[in-house]
């Protein structure tokens, strides 16, 4: 009866120990503790292989309740308000113990881990309808109470696992890292909490229960069923764990990465124990309570008279926890699948001094298919030499409770050790009890603790080797070097000959570039190169760009010495754009490098001498408009533009016509007198049919000496009949021309027939008739009037004209 009387007390025992850590959220950041690669596969360990076991000191414990801290106590109103109105009561714990852990390096850069150990995750609700029976107690006993106690629940989970894992570098920047696990159920528990009410009153207490529990271990859990069909469980035996067989098998998985964008900024996340337990059959009980309890011995209390209170209400408990028992049935369990408190970590940090000091963020979230606990921890990580560092951290749990934790780590001769803790009570609390003489001070402002220690031996230890070059990173001028793509480039050469004992990169141009890969072994201090070490070239023209002073030149086009594209006529235009490459030095160019072209005539400005000229006007070859008729008017502004050479013309390029008869002065025998042109520009004048006949008389009467301009006697009377004329009518002026036969030479047949009109001039002068009035020209043979093949036509030739005009003009025969 007294076992039946304590299995509810041990069940509620077991969920005491409840928690989703594990790991200490401290420890995500203490990077020399080989144990963080669990929270993250990613996390190269800082060794070249390490190993711990069972009877090395490496476990991690921790237990928490989420409804109270301790100040909660020295404040009634505010502990029952936040245990009756808050969330549902969780009572948690965890128990992690390592049985064997290792890892090596299979090549630098790549690592193996195995670990194996033992955990234990528990979880227990508490109703809220407990702590309204223990607070509220039953200050009026005429009254009924009823207390809502579905919420109650249980979930244990114990296990064994082992897993392998992989962590490797993928890049100078990214780590990636993998882990399966197989595990063996050692032991479970679940409840399901169809309905649970209390109800009390003077009378009596009435316990209705719809629920059950489904156990699972692995050393059987034997009963027998007593004469009313409850049962009798059995005490356990030493020799009962002879018996041990798996509860239950499964697996989980753990993958991660991390990423460091710039030098000692790391991000990092991971998904871990990501994974479920099936419990079979063999293994399996199943507890059920279905049925209405009632007590009718008990003792009311009240929680306003205190007087013996324990003493009541666990004289009241025990009888109805009897009753519970008895009616408490058993019988093979279903099977079942259990789902692992899974992790999601991320963090970031970021290290300043070295690395000396840094700081970090990490998010932890944990989960299953019912529950989500989300915790937020901030850190400051030491790191002041080889062999000791610490870290100080503060954790927000789910949004609302923060606590301090603390992690130190000593490395000394190989052997690493640590002590952490997350919840590490920084102010504390009395609690005082005349009644219950109770007067001591409990930690403050906590929920849960935890305690995570270790110790393990860390063979060829990098002492932090970053880039794996198996110089540690204290005596590594070069630490963030990676060497693996040459080992892997070269495999065949010693690591010597890779690096100096430095821990550097054999580099003698300092290019960044190593020796064995630089095709431009002495590349000048501080220029940038590709990655054959060559200076870079980016437009390709054969120039490197520290010495280019055109760096983007376009592809092909040749340039010169200084990387500038040729310009063979030294215009600023290079050939390749030039469509004039072969322009005079010091003339203006376009941006097609050719002579600027002011006004678009064709003709360049430095050979334009009319740079000024109209568009579409055509130009000569100095880039005048042309001028056809060479007046001085161009031809765009020439109305005339036909106009005989020197003639004299107007602004519009037409003939001067002083007296506007609309016949050029030219062409006008009387420029200042207004004309017709059928007189020559002269006013029209009747000329009697008389002096005409004159004139025609004139024409063969007057006689000249053979070959002289001596005028023969027998002229004077037609002469004197023309001075006649000529006195009569004053305004008559004369032009006397006079003529040759073709024969003998020109020029003095011309002069003879100047002289033989100037002879007859002469003679009318003499007469009295004034100068001005008369003008005498020879055109010799050059106007004859009868054909000079015969004696008649040239003796007709042979002549002296007179014609009437009105102004007389200085003329040529031409």
């Amino acid at each position: 009866m007294k076992l039946r009387k304590y299995i509810l007390t041990a069940l509620l025992l077991v969920t005491a120990f409840a928690s989703h850590a594990q790991y200490t959220n401290t420890l995500y950041f203490m990077e020399e503790i080989n144990r963080r690669n669990a929270m993250n596969p990613a996390f190269l360990p800082e060794c070249r292989s390490y190993f711990d076991f069972i009877l090395l000191p490496n476990f991690y414990v921790g237990a928490g309740e989420s409804a109270f801290s301790i100040n909660d106590l020295k404040d009634v109103n505010k502990l029952t308000n936040r245990l009756l109105n808050g969330e549902t009561p969780r009572v948690n714990a965890n128990v992690n113990l390592n049985i064997l852990n290792f890892g090596f390096t299979v090549k630098p850069n790549h690592y193996i881990t195995f670990e194996s150990g033992i955990n234990v995750d528990a979880v227990a609700y508490v109703p809220k309808g407990l702590f309204q029976l223990a607070l509220g107690g039953m200050d009026d006993p005429n009254k009924t109470y009823n207390f809502d106690l579905s919420t109650l629940g249980v979930d244990v989970n114990a296990y064994a696992y082992g897993g392998i894992g992989y962590a490797g570098r993928l890049s100078p920047k990214v780590t990636f890292g993998i882990k399966a696990k197989a595990i063996i159920g050692l032991a479970n528990a679940y409840t399901n909490v169809n309905q649970l009410s209390l109800q009390t009153s003077r009378d009596n207490w009435t316990l209705v229960s719809r629920s059950e529990a489904n156990v699972a271990a692995c050393v059987p859990i034997e009963y027998e069923l007593n004469e009313n069909g409850n049962i009798n469980f059995k005490s356990i035996k030493l020799g009962d764990l002879t018996k041990f067989n798996p509860a239950g098998y499964g697996g989980a998985f753990d993958i991660g990465l991390t990423y460091e964008p710039v030098e000692n900024l790391v991000i990092s996340a991971a998904v871990t124990d990501l994974g479920a337990v099936y419990w079979y059959q063999s293994s399996l009980t199943k507890l059920s309570l279905n049925s209405t309890v009632r007590y009718d011995g008990l003792v009311n209390y009240s929680i306003s008279d205190t007087t013996g209170l324990g003493d009541q209400v666990s004289q009241t408990l025990t009888g109805l926890g009897e009753m519970i028992s008895d009616s408490v049935k058993a019988g093979p369990g279903d099977k079942y699948v259990s789902m692992l408190y899974g992790k999601f970590n991320a963090g970031i940090e970021y290290g300043i001094l070295k690395n000396k000091i840094s700081f970090g963020l990490m998010n932890r979230l944990t989960f299953n298919n019912k529950h989500l606990y989300d915790e937020v921890t901030l850190a400051v990580n030491f790191r002041p030499c080889q062999w000791f560092k610490a870290a100080l951290s503060y954790s927000f749990l789910n949004g609302k409770w923060g606590s301090l934790g603390l992690g130190l780590n000593l490395n000394l001769a190989g052997v690493n050790m640590f002590l952490i803790a997350d919840y590490v009570p920084i102010t504390w609390a009395n609690v005082y009890s005349e009644q219950y003489n109770l007067n001591m001070n409990l930690p403050d402002r906590i929920q849960q603790v935890n305690l995570q220690a270790g110790m393990a031996f860390n063979i060829n230890r990098f002492a932090r080797d970053k880039d794996r070059d198996y110089v540690p990173d204290y005596k590594d001028q070069c630490p963030e070097q990676d060497i693996s793509y040459l080992r892997k480039a070269y495999p065949k050469k010693k690591l010597k000959e890779l690096r100096d004992k430095h821990g550097c990169i054999y580099d003698a141009d300092n290019d960044s570039v190593p020796d064995l890969l630089d095709s431009c072994s002495n590349t000048p201090a501080g220029v940038k190169v590709d990655s054959v070490g060559c200076p870079i070239d980016s437009d390709k023209d054969g120039i490197a760009d520290y010495m280019d002073l055109c760096p983007n030149t376009p592809s092909a086009v040749a340039v010169d010495s200084v990387g500038c594209p040729l310009d063979d006529d030294k215009d600023g235009v290079p050939n390749y754009l030039d469509r004039c490459p072969m322009t005079l030095p010091n003339v203006v160019v376009d941006s097609a490098g050719c002579p600027v072209d002011s006004d678009k005539d064709g003709v360049a400005d430095y050979l334009d001498k009319c740079p000024e000229t109209p568009a579409g006007v055509a130009v000569d070859a100095n880039g005048c408009p042309t001028d056809a008729d060479r007046d001085g008017v161009p031809d765009y502004l020439d109305r005339c533009p036909e106009t005989p050479q020197n003639v004299a013309v107007d602004a519009i390029g037409c003939p001067i016509d002083r007296d506007g008869d609309s016949i050029p002065d030219y062409l006008d025998k009387c420029p200042d007198e207004p004309g017709i042109a059928e007189n020559n520009g002269c006013p029209k004048q009747e000329v009697s049919e008389e002096v005409r006949n004159v004139f025609r008389k004139a024409m063969t009467g007057i006689q000249f000496e053979t070959a002289k301009a001596k005028i023969k006697k027998q002229s004077y009377p037609i002469l004197n009949q023309i001075v006649a004329i000529l006195e009569i009518d004053t305004t008559y002026k004369l032009e006397i021309s006079g003529h040759t036969d073709n024969q003998g030479d020109h020029d003095k047949n011309v002069k003879l027939s100047q002289d033989r009109a100037q002879a007859v001039a002469d003679y009318l002068i003499e007469k009295g008739i004034n100068p001005e009035r008369l003008f005498a020209i020879g055109y010799g043979p050059d106007k004859p009037i009868a054909d000079n093949s015969t004696k008649k036509g040239m003796a007709q030739n042979r002549r002296v004209e007179f014609d009437i005009v009105y102004e007389i003009v200085e003329r040529t025969k031409d």
